[in-house]
């Protein structure tokens, strides 16, 4: 898959109540999620030509933002021709890096031997809202969870939403979205009472074969460079780094 498809569906999957072309660029708000992704400012495939163009239309994005109470954060990814140029440039207006994220992939349906280890504890719903939120987010990161509901609620049943359950506590959450054949996976949680327990294992294999279900071969999803727990479950799922990105961004209001 192309990295710069792969950032558009991923993109897609984020959706915001706000989204406009402002200068050029893909500029998108939702001052009531908490997810970086979902309020950022994508710059458009030429944005390395001209300095001075570039620059021009920054600002023009930057008092958009401002008009909408956000700061300005700006998605640089490596897929983006003369990204290492652009982000040289944000740089020099004082936008600092923040949360580098690595693009994992895996192109190839899921093992036919490959199971959930415990298939009674994990339920995928298929197609999800608020009503799906209270039920199935528990405790875990609740405010998050309600949140993706919200935004994954006009996907239908392209958005899916995994909870797995021990003994009858929520011990884990995550979320999928199926586009062009792909499934992204999403908002992974699991409770601080239950790691190390298998429970995102299931998770990511439980999403993957209700996707495959759906016609989605292959899956993507993003982590942060940081989190080496995380990106070693991922590669035991024979996820593959794909691309990289990271956001340059005004100081977060105090």
């Amino acid at each position: 898959m192309d990295p710069r498809r792969l950032d558009q569906i991923a993109a897609a999957a984020t959706p915001s109540p706000i989204e406009a072309d402002v200068a050029g660029w893909w500029c998108k708000a939702a001052p009531d999620l908490p997810f970086r992704r979902a309020s950022v400012a994508v710059p458009p495939a030429d944005a390395a030509a001209d300095r001075d163009r570039f620059l021009a239309s920054l600002a023009t994005v930057r008092r958009w933002y401002h008009r909408q109470g956000l700061r300005l954060i700006v998605q640089v990814s490596d897929a983006l021709g003369g990204h290492q140029v652009v982000d040289g440039w944000l740089a020099s207006e004082g936008l600092s890096i923040e949360a580098p994220v690595l693009v994992m992939t895996v192109e190839e349906p899921i093992a036919g031997d490959r199971c959930v280890e415990d298939a009674g504890r994990v339920e995928v719903t298929v197609g999800i809202d608020a009503a799906w939120a209270e039920e199935h987010g528990g405790t875990i990161a609740a405010v998050r969870t309600a949140a993706y509901s919200r935004m994954l609620a006009g996907f239908g049943p392209r958005a899916l939403g995994a909870t797995c359950r021990i003994d009858g506590e929520v011990a884990g959450v995550g979320f999928g979205v199926c586009d062009d054949g792909w499934l992204g996976i999403f908002g992974m949680h699991t409770s601080p009472s239950h790691r190390r327990a298998g429970v995102a294992s299931d998770l990511v294999t439980a999403l993957r074969l209700s996707a495959e279900d759906r016609g989605a071969t292959g899956a993507y999803l993003q982590v942060e460079t940081g989190n080496a727990a995380a990106i070693a479950l991922y590669e035991r799922h024979d996820f593959e780094i794909s691309h990289g990105y990271h956001y340059r961004s005004e100081p977060a209001a105090p």
